[in-house]
C-alpha cells in the first residue's frame, strides 16, 4: 500500500500511477525510499507526523518503523535548526539502541524538508494491551517489571537522557517475553545539575509527575511515571476524567484501595511503589540504581522471613543481614533477626536488635510495633529467655506456621491459621464450620498447644483460656441468657453499640479488647454460636494437659 509523503496531506491515499499523490502533488513514501525501504502500512499519524510499518530490502526484509517528522517551524535559520536538533535526536537514539531492549535507530533521513527515522519494528504487544487481554498484574508481575526496566532507566539516565513518557502503551512484551521501552521521541537530552529548561510540557496525563507538567524534567520523572505505570496495571485502573487513583485535594495516592481482592502487595513492594509516586522530586528515588537496591533488599528479605518459618535460623540472620547491609533503616529486619536470635538462645544480640527495631518505630510512629518489641526486651532483660514452644499434636498437626505468626505479630493471619487447622483437625474443611460436638471431642493436646502458643505470644492478652475467664464470669453455659450473652460479647469486644462487629471490624493488635481472640469458633454459622463457644470453653476446663 503506498501513502502520500506529506502528512499535511488531506487524502494521502490519492496516487496517480506514477505514485505522485494528485491531491497535493507530493511523491509516495515508497517511492522516496524504493531502493531500501517498502512501507506496509500506516500505523498512526499526530502533530509531529506519521508512523508507517515499513521493510528493510537491505536487511532480509526485516520489520521496521518509519517515523515521519515535518518541523512545525518558518523561516531558513529556524528550519536548519530544527534540522541540526532532529540529527542529534537520530544520534542520541542510536546511541540508546546499544541497550538490546530499546529499539535500534536503522537510519535516519531529510527529504524535501521532511525528517524521517527508522527503528527496528518490536513484535509483540505493549502492557496496556496485555492489561486488557489477562486483567490486573500480580505482585509477581510488577516485581519482574521492576528488574526488568530499571537497568533500562538506568543506562538511559547514565547518559543524559530522560524519556519523559513512560506509560503502558511504551512498555512492548516481545514475543520472547523480554520487554522493551519503545517511543523516545519525546526524550529530552539534559545535562547539568538543573536537568532541563523550561519548555513545553510533554508526557501523558495521569503519568507525568508535576514537575514534568510544569517544564522540568529529572530522572525521578521517569521514576515517578514508572511507578504509576506499576500502580495502573496493578489496579487496571486507567486514567481519565474520573481518575480514581489519585486524591487531587489532599494529594494523595489511593492505589491500595482499589487493589483487586486476590491482589495481595507485600509491605516490602508496597513501600518501594509509595516512595517512586511522592509528588515532591525529593523524597522520591534520585536513581533507579536505589530502586534496585530496594527490591534485591526485598528477596533478602523475603527469604529470611522462609527460613525463620522452617527453622533455619542462621541462615535467616543471614538474610536479614543483608537486608540491613543495604537498607540500615529496615525495621523489620531488625525484629525478625532478633526472634531468630532469640530461636538460637543469643539473647543478649536479639535485644540489641530489638531495640533499635524499637527506636525505628517510635521516629515511624508506629506506637503498637514499638510496644511489642518493647515487651520482648523486657521479658529477656528479666531472663525470662523465651522456652523452646510446645508444639505436641495427637493427630500429627504441624504448628509451626501459627507459632511464626504469632512470634511476627501477625494476629489476623494467625486466627485464620487456628481457623484452618481447627477444621482439619475436625474434618470439617469442607462445610468450613464447626459444630458443638466437634468442639466436645476436639483433642486436648492440640486444644492445649493452640491456647498456650496464643497466650505466650500475646504476653496473656489472647487465647482460648482468656476467652473463658471472662466466659465463666458472665455465668457461661449452654443456655447463658440473651442479656449475659450480649455483656459477654462487649468484654471481649465482639460486639459494640448495641452491634455484633464484623471479622473485618476486628482490631487485630494488641490494642485490641482482651480475650478476642482467636474469634475461630465463631465461624460464619449465626444459629448455636453461644453453644459452639460454651462447648468450646467446656472441653478446655475439662482438659488435664
Amino acid at each position: 500500500m503506498l501513502y502520500c509523503s506529506n502528512p499535511s496531506c488531506s487524502n494521502p491515499f490519492n496516487l496517480d500511477s506514477n505514485n505522485f499523490c494528485q491531491s497535493c502533488g507530493s511523491q509516495s513514501l515508497n517511492s522516496l525510499f524504493k531502493n531500501r525501504f517498502r512501507v506496509l502500512q500506516l500505523l498512526g499519524e499526530g502533530g509531529f507526523g506519521r508512523t508507517y510499518e515499513a521493510i528493510d530490502t537491505h536487511k532480509m526484509n526485516d520489520a521496521c518503523v518509519i517515523k515521519q517528522f515535518v518541523p512545525q517551524v518558518e523561516g531558513t535559520a529556524a528550519l536548519e535548526k530544527a534540522t541540526e536538533l532532529f540529527k542529534q535526536e537520530a544520534k542520541r537514539l542510536f546511541d540508546l539502541g546499544e541497550h538490546p531492549q530499546i529499539p535500534r535507530l536503522i537510519a535516519y533521513f531529510e527529504d524535501n524538508k521532511r525528517l524521517y527515522l527508522v527503528q527496528e519494528f518490536i513484535q509483540g504487544q505493549n502492557l496496556l494491551q496485555e492489561l486488557h487481554q489477562q486483567g490486573a498484574f500480580s505482585e509477581k508481575k510488577i516485581t519482574q517489571l521492576l528488574h526488568e526496566l530499571l537497568p533500562v532507566l538506568q543506562f538511559v539516565h547514565e547518559r543524559g537522557v530522560i524519556h519523559r513518557d513512560i506509560k503502558p502503551e511504551n512498555i512492548m512484551r516481545r514475543q520472547d517475553g523480554k520487554l522493551m521501552l519503545i517511543d523516545f521521541g519525546v526524550s529530552k537530552q539534559v545535562t547539568g545539575t538543573v536537568l532541563s529548561k523550561l519548555g513545553t510540557m510533554v508526557g501523558t496525563s495521569g503519568y507525568a509527575p508535576m514537575e514534568q507538567m510544569r517544564g522540568q524534567v529529572f530522572p525521578a520523572s521517569d521514576l515517578y511515571s514508572l511507578g504509576v505505570t506499576c500502580l495502573r496495571l496493578l489496579t487496571n485502573c486507567l486514567p481519565d476524567i474520573y481518575d480514581n487513583l489519585y486524591d487531587a485535594l489532599n494529594r494523595s495516592w489511593l492505589w491500595k484501595k482499589y487493589l483487586p481482592s486476590t491482589n495481595n502487595v507485600s509491605n516490602q513492594l508496597e513501600q518501594v511503589l509509595d516512595k517512586l509516586i511522592q509528588d515532591s522530586v525529593k523524597e522520591r528515588y534520585q536513581s533507579a540504581q536505589e530502586v534496585l537496591k530496594d527490591l534485591e533488599s526485598n528477596i533478602y528479605y523475603k527469604q529470611g522471613l522462609e527460613n525463620g518459618q522452617r527453622g533455619k535460623y542462621r541462615e535467616a540472620i543471614d538474610c536479614f543481614n543483608k537486608v540491613i547491609r543495604i537498607n540500615p533503616d529496615n525495621t523489620e529486619a531488625y525484629k525478625f533477626r532478633g526472634i531468630a536470635y532469640c530461636r538460637l538462645g543469643k539473647n543478649q544480640e536479639a535485644i540489641e536488635d530489638f531495640q533499635e527495631a524499637a527506636n525505628l518505630y517510635l521516629k515511624q510512629g508506629k506506637t503498637n510495633e514499638y510496644q511489642e518489641v518493647s515487651q520482648r526486651i523486657k521479658e529477656l532483660e528479666k531472663g525470662n529467655a523465651p522456652q523452646p514452644d510446645n508444639l505436641s499434636s495427637e493427630v500429627g498437626i504441624d504448628y509451626t506456621k501459627l507459632r511464626d505468626l504469632l512470634a511476627t505479630g501477625k494476629w489476623k493471619e494467625a486466627d485464620q491459621e487456628t481457623w484452618i487447622v481447627m477444621l482439619k483437625i475436625a474434618g470439617r474443611e469442607k462445610e468450613r464450620y464447626l459444630r458443638d460436638k466437634d468442639l466436645l471431642s476436639f483433642p486436648s493436646v492440640d486444644l492445649h498447644t493452640i491456647d498456650q502458643l496464643w497466650v505466650k505470644y500475646s504476653n496473656g492478652r489472647f487465647g482460648f483460656s482468656v476467652t473463658n475467664q471472662i466466659w465463666q464470669s458472665v455465668g457461661g453455659n449452654p443456655n447463658l441468657d440473651n442479656k449475659n450473652w450480649k455483656n459477654f460479647g462487649e468484654r471481649v469486644g465482639w460486639r459494640v453499640k448495641g452491634n455484633w462487629k464484623l471479622y473485618e471490624e476486628l482490631t487485630f493488635t494488641l490494642t485490641a479488647p482482651i480475650g478476642q481472640l482467636p474469634r475461630a469458633v465463631w465461624s460464619i454459622r449465626v444459629d448455636g454460636r453461644r453453644k459452639r463457644i460454651s462447648a468450646l470453653m467446656s472441653k478446655l476446663k475439662s482438659s488435664t494437659i
